[in-house]
């Protein structure tokens, strides 16, 4: 039973929302400590010098005869020249090694280095050779669009041997869809996992030493420098981003492959995503049916050079998803999500876990049935084209529902298979409608989870 939201308040950015949006919908249906030691005896040509300057082991003239005192002002001022020599000497080494400290000293990064200048491995012994794939891809001529899948791994050597075991399984052309592994660090048990013959000849791999800071600040310094090698050393025109924990769904790549064209030529998107943040098993129905979102989901996404290139000089040293629902690095534009997933985490151990985990991401639904997003005779994408057509679906799709009270609601739900409504709601009561419907009631920058324009949709089950 669709149901959709619509507010006409100002919200707390004051931004005003227009009628018929701010809707939401439910269907029924990355220091070197440098010590510098200096031996004096090479310095001062075999002399050596005590620090307090009271006596010298200064060698005689061979030519003086013996029993000769030697000539102690001459030895006086020589001692006396040699102490200032050795003063001078003392206060530049002390000077270098300073100077060495702070710049070995670590430092959060605040802007990506170089990826050429960071440093990390090539392909080991027996493997795929990332020099192949750059040429190949230098080399590319094919009309068939040529898309960098990067999984992102650190030492979960168990979640990455059953993530590419989806990912390969669902594959539909090694070729044009050659997976990369970067590894951050050196954890043994992924090590040997990207060494096994299984593995070592149907992936790429690459490792990054790991940065500073907590698990959110190495994973974005990561994700920076995989992303720098993957474009700016590779070649890569644009890339599908997954990693250690995730498992796929049968038309994931298909699904992408569609939305690419769209992402390349549409000035108003900036990513293609496999994820709904509200898929719930009860809350999704259609696996044919993608929608546009003002929010970023992450979690199986496509990126283009072209985006890559706006953000890498800033990339951030922390919190890269939160970077990249920056207003400032959305400009207004939207990513595709689908109402079914087409990724799924399974990873109960890692960052934002545990109880977020049982609570959120275990529930989300992974589509099973193959959807051909290809076909030029479904055309399944046609709604979503450009923006003008996507807001023309969305009013119609708002315009057919009925318009109730949340007091009404359940009422209104047992009246029919296949009805649809619309709640209208002012944005400071949006968390009494999100608990109450069992969506995510959080916000970031201003935009709800799946909210396009201030609409979101989920689907229900009957009464």
């Amino acid at each position: 039973m669709p149901l959709l939201f619509s507010s006409s308040s100002r919200s707390r950015r004051g931004r005003k929302v227009p009628i018929g949006f701010g809707l939401l919908v439910l269907a029924v249906t990355l220091c070197i400590g440098i010590e510098i030691g200096v031996l004096w005896s090479e310095m001062m040509a075999g002399s050596s010098v005590q620090e307090d300057g009271a006596r010298s082991s200064a060698s005689f003239p061979e030519s003086m005869p013996l029993g000769q005192e030697p000539d102690m002002r001459n030895y006086e001022r020589e001692r006396d020249e040699l102490k200032k020599k050795v003063a001078s000497l003392q206060e530049e080494l002390a000077e270098m090694k300073d100077s060495l400290r702070k710049e070995s000293k670590p430092k959060p990064i605040t802007t990506p280095v170089p990826a050429a200048n960071i440093r990390g491995s090539g392909p080991r012994e027996g493997r795929l050779h990332l020099e192949t794939l750059k040429a190949s891809i230098a080399a590319s001529e094919s009309s068939t669009p040529l898309i960098g899948v990067l999984v992102i791994a650190c030492r979960r050597a168990q979640y990455l041997d059953r993530a590419l075991t989806s990912f390969t399984k669902n594959r539909p052309d090694a070729t044009h869809l050659p997976i990369v592994v970067s590894q951050d660090g050196h954890d043994p048990g992924v090590k040997q996992l990207l060494e096994n013959s299984q593995w070592s000849s149907i992936v790429y791999s690459m490792r990054h030493e790991q940065g500073h800071g907590n698990g959110y600040e190495k994973l974005a310094q990561h994700y920076g420098w995989a992303l720098g090698r993957m474009f700016d050393y590779l070649g890569f025109k644009q890339v599908i981003i997954l990693e250690e924990d995730m498992e796929i769904a049968p038309d994931f790549f298909n699904y992408f492959l569609a939305s690419l064209p769209l992402l390349k030529t549409d000035p108003k998107l900036y990513c293609v995503s496999a994820w709904n943040d509200n898929g719930y098993e009860t809350a999704v129905q259609d696996p044919r049916m993608i929608y546009r979102t003002d929010f970023f989901p992450g979690l199986g996404w496509m990126l283009t050079s072209e985006l890559w290139a706006e953000v890498r000089s800033r990339w951030p040293s922390g919190y890269w998803d939160e970077f990249m629902r920056r207003p400032d690095v959305r400009k207004g534009r939207h990513c595709l999500r689908p109402e079914i997933s087409r990724s799924y985490t399974f990873g109960e151990e890692g960052q934002s876990q545990g109880q977020y985990f049982a609570a959120h991401l275990s529930r989300i639904k992974l589509n099973t049935d193959f959807v051909d997003f290809l076909s030029d005779t479904a055309r399944p994408l046609r709604h979503v084209e450009n923006e003008e057509t996507f807001d023309r679906w969305l009013m119609n799709e708002m315009s057919s529902c009925v318009k109730v009270t949340l007091a009404a609601f359940d009422g209104e739900l047992a009246g029919g298979q296949g009805k649809c409504l619309r709640i209208e709601y002012r944005d400071s009561m949006y968390h009494v409608f999100a608990s109450r419907f069992g969506l995510m009631p959080d916000e970031k920058e201003g935009i709800r989870r799946t909210a396009y324009k201030g609409c979101s949709n989920i689907l229900l089950p009957e009464a």
